[in-house]
């Protein structure tokens, strides 16, 4: 089972700054960002939007299948899960084959992010895949020099990042979040092997039918990775916008679907 990543694609879309051992630095930095998601423009004044603290549940949890090609075969199961203090945030999914596979071919991936709670989103400091209970792949994010830094095996790497751009954790509740809704964003998404530029779109709102429940969703499509992967994530309006469906298009038509079979919200920020 390959790491169903979101924005995971080629590495060498994103435009590397350094790479180690060469250490030869690139021509150029990625393109900025074509509007950042949630920036709304209206000009509008008077009572100040709900920060992200109190839009996102204090802590919570997502649980999905994990099903392969059009056939609906379950091959595994996803729990994300989160928790913050309106400052830090830590989150953390964790994917592993279930049923007949899971005897057959036992895989177990654990994605985890950490980092602040901006004024106009989530700010990554860290991201880590671990597999068989060892860490093999990270990114360090440095906001004050504009650079994350991502180390797989022995080979590491340096890219530009600006504001907005996500690792692929907090990509989704960076856009779930945004007081206007998700709009048109570009942005670095950023795993442990790869940091791929991408176009996110609102495709528009759509009711869909998952285990969890009947929803009403943003629909969201990712473009780019030169035509090799078609990524679409669903936002449930119900459920604070948390993704209840996620899936990945591959090249050659395979496709990896999650879709959710239990949301849980946990509770709001105290008040102070």
């Amino acid at each position: 089972m390959d790491d169903p990543q979101i924005g995971a694609g080629n590495a060498e879309e994103g435009k590397a700054v350094t790479e180690a051992p060469a250490g030869q630095a690139a021509s150029e930095a990625p393109p900025e960002p074509v509007a950042e998601a949630g920036q709304g423009g209206s000009g509008k004044t008077g009572k100040s939007a709900p920060s992200f603290g109190e839009l996102w549940a204090a802590s919570g949890k997502v649980q999905y299948n994990v099903i392969r090609g059009e056939r609906n075969f379950i091959i595994g199961r996803t729990t994300h899960a989160w928790t913050h203090d309106e400052e830090r945030y830590s989150m953390e999914t964790v994917i592993e084959t279930s049923g007949l596979i899971g005897l057959v071919k036992p895989f177990r991936m654990v994605q985890r992010s950490e980092g602040r709670i901006g004024p106009k989103g989530l700010l990554p400091d860290k991201f880590t895949v671990e597999r068989d209970g060892q860490v093999k792949e990270r990114a360090d994010f440095d906001w004050s020099s504009a650079k994350v830094v991502l180390v797989a095996g022995e080979r590491r790497r340096e890219f530009s990042i600006a504001e907005g751009d996500q690792d692929v954790l907090s990509l989704m509740h960076h856009l779930a979040l945004q007081p206007e809704g998700p709009l048109r964003a570009e942005l670095l998404v950023v795993t442990g092997k790869s940091a791929v530029r991408s176009v996110i779109e609102n495709l528009g709102i759509e009711e869909l039918d998952v285990p969890a429940g009947k929803v009403s969703a943003y629909h969201l499509g990712s473009s780019g990775h030169r035509g090799e992967l078609k990524i679409d994530i669903w936002l449930a309006r119900d459920y604070a916008n948390l993704p209840v469906r996620l899936k990945i298009t591959d090249k050659n038509g395979e496709v990896l679907d999650q879709v959710a079979t239990g949301v849980d919200l946990g509770a709001r920020p105290a008040a102070p």
